[in-house]
């Protein structure tokens, strides 16, 4: 950084101490750029989209201004050359997940039995065989959702097999209900019950010829969710808001952790 003196002082120029004071009080200060910065210091940006143009290193601190959200370059995952921008709250709160398969966004996951990878749910009707017993299931539940991006571009941003993404695991996080029942209308917007991963395809139909419903949800009655005595609950039954792209339909919903939840009394 420079600056520029409050006066400026000609060679033949008397110099009193007022000259000297507003030499100094008077001047104006440089721009001050990121590269003039040492590495210790941790750099936040506010910006809507992700910051480019500039060296992205560990600790970079963003402001997302089109989520809401504060974010953390995040770099070298376990060891691995992967980077990702991870929310740090104040809404949600993210961890960088593995995908052993294509995830789409606001789809929710499981476990993949190792380290930070994770799955989609099974298909419904594998689901549904599961049962009622809490140690059957267990393995089932829900841990997150991929929120890979924001909210105006989300719709190719499904987490390719391979790939590290953002994993929401708490907060206001996008989930996707791509499913509804023709009949009543239920399970995109209306309906009574509580929101669980999709475990019954009876009288369903998909938004836009959707085939693989594996990581969608569904707020329906009870006796639509589980078979059986119990079923997985995902998240609390409350939407902030919700938005219609392309036949398909997401909401932000308010995530609390995975549990397991008794289909009749609703108690965890």
């Amino acid at each position: 950084m420079y600056l520029t003196p409050g006066v400026t002082i000609e060679r033949t120029d008397t110099v009193s101490r007022q000259t000297i004071y507003d030499l100094v009080a008077n001047a104006i200060g440089g721009t001050v750029g990121a590269s003039d910065l040492t590495d210790e210091v941790v750099v936040v940006v506010s910006q809507s989209e992700a910051p480019a143009g500039m060296e992205l290193k560990p600790g970079l601190v963003w402001w997302d201004q089109t989520e809401q959200l504060m974010k953390v370059y995040t770099d070298m995952i376990d060891g691995t050359g992967a980077s990702v921008w991870l929310s740090v709250g104040p809404d949600r709160f993210d961890v960088a997940a593995l995908a052993t398969e294509p995830i789409p966004f606001g789809a929710a996951v499981m476990f993949a039995g190792e380290n930070r990878k994770v799955k989609l749910p099974p298909d419904p009707i594998t689901l549904e065989n599961t049962g009622p017993s809490e140690t059957r299931f267990e393995h089932c539940k829900v841990i997150g959702f991929n929120n890979k991006t924001a909210f105006s571009t989300f719709t190719a941003q499904t987490a390719d097999s391979g790939s590290w993404f953002p994993c929401a695991v708490q907060g206001i996080c996008w989930a996707w209900y791509p499913v509804y029942l023709p009949s009543t209308g239920q399970g995109t917007i209306g309906g009574t019950g509580m929101d669980s991963i999709i475990s019954s395809i009876s009288g369903l139909t998909s938004q836009s010829g959707i085939s693989d419903v594996r990581g969608g949800l569904y707020k329906s009655s009870t006796s639509l969710i589980q078979s059986g005595g119990g079923h997985l609950v995902a998240m609390c039954p409350y939407k902030f808001g919700q938005n219609q792209t392309t036949g398909e339909a997401w909401a932000q919903v308010l995530f609390f952790g995975p549990r397991y939840c008794n289909r009749t009394t609703g108690v965890p």
